[in-house]
């Protein structure tokens, strides 16, 4: 599994969900019925919907290789283990992809319900320049539908409109 450097994970209730907040789902049910920690990036929100994009740590040539950015073969974007991508400075304890073919729409509702649980942990929040490094990678993905693609321009949209 792919990791951040945090040595402890704490349940942050303060901590809001937004664009580019990063934190781990514990013990996410997976299709082959397995249970697997997996670490999230919020890519898109509209109101308090946040679409977010998995992320993993293994390399399944020739669909995810180590070749910096995006990877249009296996719609995700590599990202090497020295690279600094939080906003804290610091950077994934793997290389690690983040997978634009299953994103994951949740509302902040239900996130903060799992928060609640102990079963969702923010853990930072990515840096600008990378956050817009990866919407503009996922808006190239052709496993997108329409929604969003919409929900994600619409974020970008606002990130610009900040500055």
């Amino acid at each position: 599994m792919s990791e951040l450097l945090p040595t402890k994970l704490s349940s942050q209730s303060s901590a809001k969900f937004q664009l580019g907040t990063f934190f781990i789902f514990k013990k996410l049910l997976f299709e082959d019925s397995s249970f697997k920690d997996k670490l999230f990036i919020v890519l898109g929100q509209d109101g308090n919907n946040f679409l977010a994009a998995i992320t993993t740590s293994k390399e399944k040539p020739p669909f995810r290789t180590r070749n910096p950015g995006f990877n249009d073969a296996g719609s995700s974007f590599f990202v090497a283990q020295a690279r600094k991508v939080l906003e804290s400075g610091r950077g994934f304890d793997l290389d690690t992809w983040v997978d634009f073919s299953r994103l994951y729409p949740a509302n902040s509702g239900r996130l903060e319900a799992h928060m609640d649980a102990k079963v969702i942990h923010i853990l930072g929040k990515v840096d600008r320049a990378f956050l817009v490094e990866l919407m503009d990678a996922a808006l190239q993905s052709d496993d997108l539908s329409g929604t969003e693609i919409a929900v994600i321009k619409q974020s970008k949209q606002g990130l610009s409109d900040e500055t």
